[in-house]
């Protein structure tokens, strides 16, 4: 009873995938919250050159900024080491049933 494999694939090819149906979904957007109202692409350097109330309002806006590009570097920073470091063999000292460890710890240096 078993099927060459040559004639399922002749008779799967027979069939039509494509269907009448509309299409319900269209295609996906893409939503970013990265740029916001407090965002400028120039990052408000030529706000020095007009007159406005608000000119110590942007100048904080800009570091706020950069204390943001700081903290999100910062971030990296630290999932790098955590992950480096749960990588590490970890060696306790003070403990007795850990004198072996401490031991393997002086034979390597």
């Amino acid at each position: 009873m078993a099927v060459p494999v040559e004639e399922a694939i002749a008779a799967l090819s027979t069939f039509s995938l494509e269907d009448e149906q509309a299409e319900v979904q269209g295609a996906g957007v893409l939503v970013s919250s990265e740029r916001g109202a407090t965002s400028s692409p120039i990052e408000y350097t030529d706000v020095s050159a007009y007159r406005l109330s608000l000119s110590e309002d942007t100048k904080a806006l800009n570091q706020l900024n950069g204390l943001i590009q700081e903290g999100k570097e910062m971030a990296s920073v630290l999932y790098t080491y955590r992950s480096c470091v749960k990588a590490l063999p970890q060696v306790y000292f003070g403990f007795p049933s850990h004198k072996h460890g401490q031991g393997l710890l002086m034979h390597m240096d």
